[in-house]
């Protein structure tokens, strides 16, 4: 399920009231979707689960999952695999969408939170009020590809199909979309390219509204959080930003997952992660070899508190998740309405060390 904008000031740390009531909209919904907890069941202790009583077992024993709909394969299948090392184990999925997870998470009726993209501030935020720290991220595979017919791309770049501007490096991107970027800002077109073709016109930027929900999330991990640029100009929808980059030879927009067949008169513009690197795009050669700057992932987020190590069965797990078997789980899901793929070699190690920490207090 995959939600659209919602109202937060342009400060990453800021709560408007809309924004706020959105999260306890999520909370409430979840904690009404889900049937309370039993002192007894909570207080179980089984094969390690947890200590102190976990309020995410349900009064038959069964470990509530919120989270991601559009994981439910991917969890089924783990689980199915998780069951043969760990048969008194059981699961019980609710999902709802990954607005739902960190609310569940936080409240702590979610053993762990399974989502499609990255955690938004306003979550985050709650997250560490309620705990005086933040949700550790497990990263488990890649959370689609594109282009592709009939189904959505992962978080894109887009420029005028007349535009032509081979690609851009991810400093020269955060250039265009904020202000205050060290190397300087970037307006014109033809600081950017040589080319004849290219007219000496100030750059229309478009994107959402920079209110907490997704663009806000990309302006914090891709361009290092600065401000937008004074000439950003927020749609209310994803489409509607690529229809005015269509009609706008001299526009660029980022969205996230959309299917730009619906729109004629765009091209997706590769990117490069540094100066000297290849241009790439979310394809699956690309994503696979880690060249894509923009790579959308697919997230276990855990409650990790300080000084006290996590449960041994969930750092099975995550391990599982991150196995060979589980990775040829998330691979079965390649050519699907999700196109999820396996991480690279380099990443899968990279976030098996991580998990290795886990087990530290």
């Amino acid at each position: 399920m995959k939600f659209g904008s919602h109202t937060l000031n342009q400060g990453a740390e800021g709560i408007a009231p809309r924004r706020c009531r959105f999260f306890l909209s999520s909370l409430l919904y979840v904690l009404v979707s889900i049937p309370a907890v039993s002192g007894h069941a909570a207080e179980q202790e089984t094969n390690g689960l947890r200590q102190p009583p976990a309020n995410y077992i349900d009064t038959s024993g069964a470990i509530q999952v919120v989270g991601n709909d559009g994981m439910e394969s991917v969890l089924e299948g783990f689980n199915t695999l998780f069951s043969r090392t760990h048969p008194d184990l059981r699961f019980k999925l609710y999902l709802k969408g990954s607005s739902t997870a960190i609310p569940a998470l936080t409240s702590g009726i979610s053993a762990f939170a399974p989502m499609g993209r990255d955690i938004w501030p306003t979550d985050r935020t709650n997250f560490r009020n309620a705990h005086g720290y933040e949700p550790v991220d497990i990263k488990i595979g890649y959370a689609g590809w594109g282009p592709r017919t009939s189904f959505k791309t992962p978080p894109a770049v887009y420029v005028n199909q007349a535009n032509p501007l081979p690609g851009l490096t991810l400093t020269q991107l955060r250039q265009v979309l904020v202000t205050g970027e060290p190397r300087g800002d970037i307006t014109k077109w033809t600081q950017l390219s040589t080319d004849s073709k290219q007219a000496p016109r100030q750059i229309h930027i478009y994107g959402l509204a920079d209110d907490g929900g997704s663009a806000t999330a990309f302006r914090l991990a891709h361009l290092d959080g600065l401000p937008f640029s004074s000439h950003y100009e927020a749609l209310p929808t994803a489409a509607e930003v690529m229809r005015a980059v269509a009609a706008d030879p001299y526009g660029i927009g980022f969205v996230g997952w959309f299917n730009a067949e619906k729109v004629p008169g765009t091209r997706l513009l590769p990117l490069a992660a540094s100066e000297g690197q290849p241009y790439a795009i979310p394809s699956q050669q690309d994503l696979t070899a880690d060249r894509y700057p923009l790579t959308a992932y697919l997230h276990i987020y855990i409650d990790k508190a300080p000084g006290h190590p996590v449960a041994p069965w969930l750092i099975d797990y995550l391990k599982l998740a991150l196995s060979a078997p589980g990775q040829a789980v998330i691979a079965k899901e390649r050519d699907k309405e999700g196109g999820f793929l396996p991480l690279s070699d380099a990443s899968r190690q990279a976030e098996l060390e991580k998990v290795e920490l886990l087990s530290k207090p």
